[in-house]
């Protein structure tokens, strides 16, 4: 662990481990090295390799993964939760180029939606920091992968065009021939 919230994530797979996907795989590996790229969003039910998919990106394209969980990120006292973002937020500025996973995002978020979130308005702040970088704050090089599971409890800022560089992608369970595959594998 970097620091609260913030890992390094390692694993020595490459998409050849990973079977299907390929339009993922093709759309991803073309955009990724633009420096102006800024990510996408992997929608799906729990299962179809949305977080092996970004673990086997990083070692396909020689960039260094940091994963955030969200949820550890909210300190107990007033303005530690803030802090612990914008010292999140520092780090991955300084290692770019690199990826940034953010894992079931819409867990993260919840009790986001309408801004009312019962916590005196932390978890609403917090996460503003994250949208904010996400939007106008994230430098070149820094290609973030969100995955979710239920994209029906995000707030729609978090989808909208222009967040990312397409549509969410979604990943579906695997047809027979692609499961031929992976039980061949």
């Amino acid at each position: 662990e970097v620091t609260s919230g913030l890992k390094v994530c390692q694993s020595e797979q490459k998409f050849d481990s990973l079977k299907g996907l390929d339009n993922l795989k093709t759309f991803v590996t073309g955009t990724i090295k633009n420096p102006l790229s800024k990510g996408i969003m992997l929608i799906g039910p729990p299962g179809t390799g949305k977080t092996r998919f970004s673990q086997c990106l990083s070692n396909e394209v020689g960039l260094i993964e940091f994963e955030m969980e969200v949820a550890e990120l909210f300190g107990g006292l007033v303005g530690d939760s803030e802090k612990l973002m914008k010292t999140a937020l520092d780090i991955i500025r300084a290692n770019a180029p690199c990826i940034l996973f953010i894992d079931e995002i819409e867990k993260a978020l919840a009790g986001v939606k309408g801004g009312q979130t019962g916590d005196g308005g932390t978890t609403t702040r917090s996460t503003s920091q994250l949208l904010k970088f996400l939007s106008d704050n994230r430098p070149e090089g820094v290609y973030v992968i969100a995955t979710c599971n239920d994209i029906s409890s995000l707030p729609p800022e978090w989808v909208r065009p222009g967040r990312w560089d397409s549509a969410p992608f979604f990943i579906d369970l695997p047809d027979h021939e692609q499961r031929e595959d992976i039980f061949i594998y």
